[in-house]
Formats: structure tokens, sequence, C-alpha cells
């Protein structure tokens, strides 16, 4: 980060944290919608009801007072219908304009740019998000944070999916911890990429 001090915090792989993160990565509607737009319908090693994209990195984090810069999270980006990655934020926390909304630049999904620069036309749109709700969105969409101006943490949780083909952030099958091997479905050991 450009030898730059970050007061952000960052706890990373919750899935070998604590099991009860695992039952969030298999839960139904999550599911449903990875399978629907990651799963890969030429992949025949497994049934085709089965997920067949994988976890790319699941963390919590804490903004700090220094606004989160914006950015994407595929590493591919394209201007084509095709998602290769989901990312989900679920708040621990209301999100406000003093500890600093979650922001997303609409339909910027489509742009094929890496590395996003607002333009004059361009609109970041603040996500009003409190305990209990949850947000995904296309890899690709362009997104940041405001920065925090208050003394406490403002901690939410992200997870990404992407397609079975693409590297995870993280090695997470050698990763895992041995004693969370008896809670690992079928699903979730595709998931995990095991």
């Amino acid at each position: 980060y450009n030898n730059q001090k970050l007061d952000s915090k960052a706890i990373l792989n919750l899935q070998s944290k604590d099991k009860i993160f695992l039952k969030l990565l298999n839960h139904k509607l999550i599911t449903k919608i990875n399978t629907f737009f990651l799963n890969d319908k030429y992949y025949k090693s497994i049934d085709s009801k089965l997920p067949n994209y994988i976890l790319s990195q699941f963390a919590a984090r804490s903004t700090g007072r220094k606004r989160l810069v914006l950015h994407i999270d595929d590493k591919v980006p394209n201007k084509s219908q095709t998602v290769n990655y989901l990312q989900w934020a679920i708040p621990l926390v209301n999100l406000n304009k003093d500890n600093g909304y979650t922001q997303v630049v609409p339909k910027s999904h489509r742009s094929g740019i890496l590395k996003p620069v607002l333009k004059r036309n361009d609109k970041l749109k603040d996500l009003k998000l409190n305990v209990g709700d949850v947000v995904v969105w296309d890899g690709r969409i362009w997104h940041a944070a405001r920065e925090n101006k208050t003394n406490k943490d403002r901690w939410v949780i992200i997870i990404t999916f992407c397609k079975w083909f693409f590297k995870p952030h993280y090695d997470i099958p050698r990763n895992f911890p041995k004693k969370f091997y008896k809670n690992l479905t079928r699903d979730l050991k595709i998931i995990l990429g095991f």
C-alpha cells in the first residue's frame, strides 16, 4: 500500500477461525445465487446441481480514518455478461455517514477496467446497510468505503467466490484446520477447493 501506514483492520480466512463461519459459506440463498452465476456449465466431473465454484477469500474488515480506495476484486475484468467473481458483504454494525458507507458505482461492472478512476459522469452510490442485511455484487463493480470518522470499529464480513479455474486469494485447503474436517459436507469440500 505505497508504504503508507493503514489504520484499517482485517481478519483474514474466517473459514479457518471458527466452524460457525462454514455455515455461512453453505447458506441456501448464497449457494443458489452463486451456483446460478458462477457454476461452469461445461464442468462435467460432478453433478451440475452441485456448486463447482470456489471460495476466493473470506474476511472481516473495518475501515479506518482513510477511505478504502475505489477498486474491483475480479482480476480479469471484461465487458461481457460473464460473471467470474461474486462478492458478498454482511455488515456487523449499521453503516452510516459517520462510520463510512460502503459505496459502489452503478453499472461499472461492464467497463472492462482493472484500475478504476472516477470520471465526471460516474457517481458513487452509498449502500445504506444495517445489521442483518446482506448485499452481493459482481466482482467487477467498482466499490470503495467512506472514511470512518468515529472511534468505533466498522466491521463488515466480505466473502468472495469465483469460478473454479481462478486461483483464490489464499491457499484455503492447506490453511484449513484439520480439527474442522469433520464439519465439511460434500458441498463445502468443493467450495473450499478440496
